[in-house]
């Protein structure tokens, strides 16, 4: 017999244990972390369920879920206004139909990353329920891919297809329901299931506000003419190809004006003005800009605070303007200044083909300027000095000095004091600058034999920089060849698109003018252009456009051996 002290200390040393294989079993260190998707495990009704009528339907699955954002994951075709409530009940999801069901009718729901396990997290990328209030389900499919028109690229906002019947009118797209709807995946494809065999109309809106209906501001794709369903095996049935684009809906108006500065405003427009005309009963200057969307406006007398005139221009605008200067101090207290009016705009390298340039923040006085001697031009190797005019262009914002350099020279170039004038009589003090001339060995050439595939006479091709900005483009009508001369050493792409309007400049889709955005091709590879090599390429145009899926550059270059000719 043990002692009671002993049965005791037993007692205590088989609880301790005890509570130790259970503390490991309820708390366990380390192990793999789950990263494996819910996975279903039952549905009630079953999918695929005929002759539906129930006010809900439940999907089970092997672990604890939640619906994150059901409204944007969950796409239900045909459309339910109002919408389902989707609730957790148990390991599953009880969707709860708040719509009245249309008569043979098959209804799809499409779960895109909407369900995800409790605890980690682990989404499931896309489940399918379907059930039909008829005899039979819906089988025919229709699948195509929709891309940017002007990159050939999947687009980066979410994209909403939408079926209609295919004798829908144009207006459809606006103020009526689609019969069916689903989204594009990343790479820009998309597949309608569960139709009825049939044709349809067909387009994809980037739906912002979420209305099924197509506002002024949101871009479009579309087929050209009805989509026809098909069956999932039927091999031999057309994969569709939609473009989309936007064409801005706007109206000329001035989108600001005001003082930048004292003496000096702008007028800036929603779109580019066409033949400006300023009316005023003060002495001013204008100039409209480049892009032709901003008039630049001197006042003849720079103490002048306040300016009123009247804007008219054939696109549209007609605005009476009232701007007032108000000086403006910095943080310190002191008054800003104006910038330097005068500059050159030369860096400490310029190409052989580029001329010796002053530019002018103000347009330039030609009576009080005296420009036929107003700079020194000095090559550094014997300081040898020349004295050079200035010739102002058309504008009176900036002038070339006729001085013509030789490559691979330095150059120290000054602008003599007091010698230029703006029109509101402020000078400049000596502008010196010093360059050194690049030699056309410094520059490539990129030479592309064009081959057209269609009866599409013309194209415009077009040379951009790595990112895709444009850098030269030019116009072609037939199969022939573009140089792009004078380049610096970089890596560069080629791409063309159909002038079909034949104004040189891209032309998006219409949807309501049945008119397809102008279709652009490209070089399926960047090009590495080295200093005094050419790059020769065959590119072919015309046809199907092809998604955008850029090489790594293998080009044929050759040394140059002669001079080249330049446009």
């Amino acid at each position: 017999m043990l002692s009671r002290m002993s049965r005791r200390f037993l007692l205590f040393c088989l609880s301790s244990l005890l509570a130790i294989g259970c503390a490991r079993q309820g708390y366990p260190e380390g192990g793999p972390r789950d990263r494996e998707a819910p996975v279903v495990t039952n549905e009630t009704p079953a999918n695929g369920t005929l002759n539906f009528n129930a006010p809900s339907f439940y999907i089970a699955f092997d672990e604890y879920v939640v619906v994150q954002d059901a409204d944007n994951n969950v796409i239900i075709s045909p459309p339910m206004r109002p919408k389902p409530t989707f609730t957790t009940k148990g390991r599953g999801i009880l969707v709860t139909l708040n719509d009245t069901l249309q008569p043979n009718t098959t209804y799809l729901f499409q779960f895109k990353n909407a369900i995800a396990d409790f605890h980690e997290g682990n989404k499931l990328a896309t489940h399918d329920y379907a059930f039909s209030t008829g005899n039979t389900i819906d089988s025919m499919t229709i699948a195509g891919t929709v891309l940017d028109a002007m990159t050939l690229g999947a687009r980066k906002e979410v994209v909403t297809l939408m079926l209609y019947p295919a004798d829908s009118p144009d207006s459809c797209i606006a103020h009526q329901q689609p019969s069916h709807i689903t989204r594009s995946n990343a790479d820009g494809s998309f597949r309608f299931t569960h139709l009825k065999p049939g044709h349809y109309r067909i387009v994809a809106i980037e739906d912002a506000d979420k209305d099924l209906r197509h506002g002024p501001n949101e871009a479009i794709a579309f087929a050209d003419g009805p989509a026809v369903a098909h069956a999932a095996t039927d091999s031999t049935a057309e994969t569709l190809q939609m473009l989309m684009s936007f064409e801005p809906r706007q109206v000329q108006r001035v989108a600001q004006s005001g003082f930048v500065r004292e003496g000096y405003a702008e007028v800036v427009s929603v779109m580019p003005m066409q033949n400006p005309s300023v009316q005023t009963d003060t002495a001013l200057v204008w100039r409209l800009s480049p892009q032709r969307d901003t008039l630049r406006i001197w006042t003849r007398n720079p103490s002048g605070r306040l300016l009123h005139l009247v804007l008219t221009d054939s696109s549209g605008l007609h605005d009476t303007l009232k701007m007032q200067w108000r000086p403006r101090r910095s943080k310190t207290g002191a008054s800003t200044t104006a910038p330097s009016w005068c500059q050159w705009s030369i860096g400490t390298t310029l190409p052989y083909f580029q001329p010796m340039r002053l530019t002018f923040t103000t347009p330039l006085d030609t009576l009080r300027s005296r420009p036929d001697s107003a700079v020194v031009v000095m090559r550094v190797a014997d300081s040898s000095r020349r004295i050079c005019r200035l010739i102002a262009d058309s504008t009176l914002m900036s002038a070339t000095v006729d001085f013509v350099p030789m490559s691979n020279e330095k150059y120290e170039v000054t602008l003599i004091a007091s010698q230029m004038y703006n029109i509101l009589g402020a000078t400049t003090d000596s502008l010196k600058v010093s360059t050194e001339v690049q030699g056309e060995d410094k520059f490539g050439a990129i030479l592309v034999k064009i081959h057209q595939s269609d009866s599409q006479s013309r194209y415009v091709v077009q040379l951009t920089d790595e990112s895709g900005k444009v850098l030269q483009s030019q116009k072609i009508e037939e199969s022939g060849r573009v140089d792009f001369r004078r380049l610096t050493p970089a890596t560069y792409r080629i791409q063309a698109f159909a002038d079909r309007n034949g104004d040189g400049l891209w032309t998006p889709g219409n949807y309501y003018q049945h008119r397809q955005p102008e279709p652009y091709y490209f070089m399926g590879k960047s090009l590495t252009l080295r200093a005094n090599w050419d790059i020769e390429e065959d590119f072919t145009v015309g046809g199907t456009p092809k998604p955008n899926l850029l090489q790594p550059a293998d080009t044929k270059s050759t040394s140059k051996s002669t001079m080249p000719t330049f446009r």
